[in-house]
């Protein structure tokens, strides 16, 4: 019986980590197995060449003349090369602004944020930068449906007229400055209103001209109070105060006479703020003149000085 002995050859114990610190470590750490494994390979291979040259040289009396080849040649062993710190990935640099928060060291994060960018805004969402701010110029164009409530009797003249109006339109300009939620103004003032067919001078059967009517000129002050409800939209409040020149066309003749007025004009309406430089309203506002007494739904334009 052939007993062949061979030389005992050490295997390098294999290395176990369970943690590694970083994605280069781990990298170095494959790199070491996969050099042992060489190794042992090129061990194998040196302890097969030389089992099959001592059976050539025991049944055919002659050593295989083919050298031994190791399969990998000369494995090294890996470098670790530690990174340096401006090429680690993943630090985080806070703001020099930041403010730093006490808190214990097993409750910090990483990195540190700064929660008062993107904070919601106070007073339940309402954006406190209005596009009129306090001690800003604005301008406001309206116009407006007007619906007449009350007729007109009375004898001018020596006539008996009464007058009756359809709905007409009514213009407003207005400029002036704000001081916080509140609007100081001075505004022009025209309305226009023509003859319902039923009105008439001396008797029914002598009708006022339809396309005639009364037009009110003025100008008066204008005063508001913007109440903001949510970020983009105002609850306005508004009143207006002033006088004005009412030209009223009611003679078959084609004369006309001129009435002075009081103008009053208390409103409530809506205000969107669809950008920081303008504004869209719209609501109600109730129009008292000694001759045409109005509702108005009205519309508006107000813009930034």
């Amino acid at each position: 019986m052939f007993v062949a002995e061979m030389d005992a050859q050490p295997l390098a114990s294999p290395e176990v980590h369970d943690y590694f610190g970083s994605p280069h470590e781990k990298t170095y750490h494959r790199q070491k197995v996969i050099t042992t494994m060489k190794r042992e390979v090129n061990s194998y291979s040196e302890r097969l060449h030389d089992l099959q040259n001592r059976f050539y040289k025991i049944f055919y009396g002659q050593e295989d003349a083919a050298s031994f080849n190791a399969p990998f040649k000369n494995p090294k062993d890996p470098q670790f090369v530690p990174l340096r710190q401006s090429e680690s990935k993943g630090t985080y640099l806070p703001p020099k602004d930041s403010v730093p928060v006490d808190m214990a060291p097993e409750q910090k994060l990483a990195f540190e944020v700064d929660v008062s960018k993107g904070a919601p805004p106070e007073s339940g969402g309402v954006n406190q930068d209005r596009f009129l701010g306090s001690g800003k110029g604005y301008w406001v164009i309206r116009s407006g449906l007007t619906i007449p409530y009350q007729t007109q009797r009375g004898s001018f003249g020596g006539a008996e007229k009464y007058r009756k109006y359809k709905p007409g339109i009514l213009l407003q300009a207005v400029g002036g400055v704000t001081y916080e939620n509140f609007r100081f103004g001075l505004g022009l003032h025209y309305r226009r209103n023509s003859f319902h067919s039923s009105s008439y001078e001396g008797s029914p059967s002598d009708v006022l001209d339809s396309e005639k009517g009364a037009s009110t000129l003025g100008s008066f002050l204008d005063f508001g109070y913007n109440y903001p409800l949510i970020n983009s939209f105002d609850l306005m409040i508004s009143l207006g105060l002033g006088y004005g020149v009412t030209i009223v066309q009611d003679s078959v003749s084609g004369d006309s006479r001129y009435d002075p007025t009081f103008l009053l004009s208390p409103g409530v309406g809506g205000e969107w703020n669809f950008s920081d430089r303008f504004s869209l309203d719209f609501g109600y506002r109730f129009l008292r003149e000694d001759e045409v007494p109005v509702h108005v739904f009205e519309v508006g334009l107000t813009g930034q000085i």
